[in-house]
């Protein structure tokens, strides 16, 4: 018999409870810090775009899955499913923060102040009359929901088709369909995924320019995906659920983590080591907004490449440590939170310059969206068996076990 997630009372009122904290603690900070509100605008954009990386990402790795053909992973496969199932949710979190900053103006102020790409007026900037075609709010905030649409389109196809191969079981040509809308999707994720970020984030700093962003965000999103679909592996595992996944499965999980951490840090030093070759000043402009004395972010910038590489890369270096799943767990966190740090270096500079903090604003937006995200994720899993019954590939991934340790 196929196990069945139940989403219990304990978790549902853990995760009530961390979004009514969440939210407590965003208004105080809202009212405490009155004569910033963009502090606040800032902390929502940074948790609605992180809550829509989990939900890409999810998608990107069920895509992947399926293209590559991958057997061991298909036991596991509906805990992306079901990040992924939260598109919808995140997208339309995400959406209503970036109009809201833009109507209150508060968030991309660098494009969308008034009179700034008007010639003549006191605060004209000629870079963003230059880049007025993309950087205007209309097409702004289409472009964003375009890209949302899409990514839940495929999204739902997917789901659609894993429930039809439940009720029908499999077959060559249904499986067909799942692999080709797959690679469709990753066809298209190639291109939006970094036109995405260079619209949310990178936008934030209109002066900003950089041909590494977009593999830079990919490293976020994809990583801490990985974190947090292994986090609530290892957390269902405990709560007794699938049983049939071990410790050859998670050490492909860690063995993801590691390696994805590792491509994280690659594109951080590249677009430093161009920044810094370069020296041009479109380019630098990133680094030399963070290393200001007078803002203090140059702290949090080198602690934010620890937390992000050093810790899980010797963390996760063995075998051992990728098999066991007390570790990956404290990795999956450790990584969770450090490429929190990594958006907040790249949201809060361009929003609030030097007037940043850490206390109520941000502790309560983290607790907001990750209620929210536990909760819809625990929802969404509770909708469906907890793995597919008829997989092409499901013997592969039952008795899935890794030849040699090393």
């Amino acid at each position: 018999m196929i196990e069945q997630y139940q989403f219990s009372e304990r978790g549902r009122r853990i995760a009530i409870i961390s979004m009514l904290a969440g939210l407590v603690c965003l208004v105080l900070g809202y009212f405490i810090h009155a004569d910033n509100p963009a502090r606040t605008w800032g902390n929502l954009l940074l948790c609605s775009y992180y809550f829509v990386g989990l939900g890409i990402g999810s998608l990107f790795f069920y895509a992947v899955s399926y293209t590559a053909k991958s057997g061991w992973s298909v036991v596991m496969l509906r805990v992306p499913e079901a990040f992924a199932n939260t598109l919808i949710l995140s997208a339309i979190l995400l959406v209503l923060v970036v109009a809201g900053g833009l109507l209150t103006h508060t968030l991309y102020q660098t494009w969308a102040a008034p009179g700034i790409a008007t010639v003549g007026s006191h605060n004209f900037d000629p870079l963003v009359l230059h880049k007025r075609p993309i950087l205007n709010v209309p097409t702004f905030i289409g472009g964003i929901g375009l890209f949302m649409i899409v990514w839940i389109i495929f999204g739902k196809r997917l789901r659609s088709l894993d429930i039809q191969q439940d009720l029908e079981g499999a077959s060559k040509p249904l499986y067909k369909k799942t692999f080709i809308t797959a690679t469709a999707f990753l066809v298209v994720f190639a291109v939006s995924q970094s036109l995405f970020s260079f619209m949310v984030m990178m936008s934030n700093e209109a002066h900003e320019a950089s041909t590494m962003f977009g593999w830079y965000n990919f490293g976020g999103i994809w990583v801490t995906s990985l974190s947090a679909i292994t986090l609530f592996l290892v957390l269902l595992k405990e709560n007794g659920y699938y049983k049939e996944v071990n410790e050859n499965h998670l050490q492909n999980l860690g063995t993801l983590m590691f390696a994805f951490t590792i491509f994280f840090t690659y594109t951080w030093f590249f677009q430093f080591m161009l920044t810094w070759y370069s020296n041009m000043g479109d380019e630098s402009f990133y680094i030399t907004q963070r290393w200001r004395a007078d803002w203090g972010y140059k702290f949090i910038y080198w602690l934010n490449i620890g937390i992000c590489f050093v810790i899980p890369f010797f963390g996760l270096l063995t075998s051992d440590a990728k098999r066991n799943a007390k570790t990956l767990k404290i990795m999956a966190v450790v990584i969770i939170l450090g490429h929190w740090l990594d958006w907040f270096l790249q949201v809060m500079p361009g929003t609030v310059k030097g007037n940043w903090g850490i206390d109520l604003p941000e502790i309560g937006a983290f607790l907001l969206f990750a209620g929210l995200a536990s909760y819809s994720v625990m929802y969404s899993l509770a909708k469906l068996p907890m793995r597919a019954k008829d997989h092409p590939y499901l013997e592969e991934s039952l008795h899935h076990h890794l030849l040699s340790v090393v």
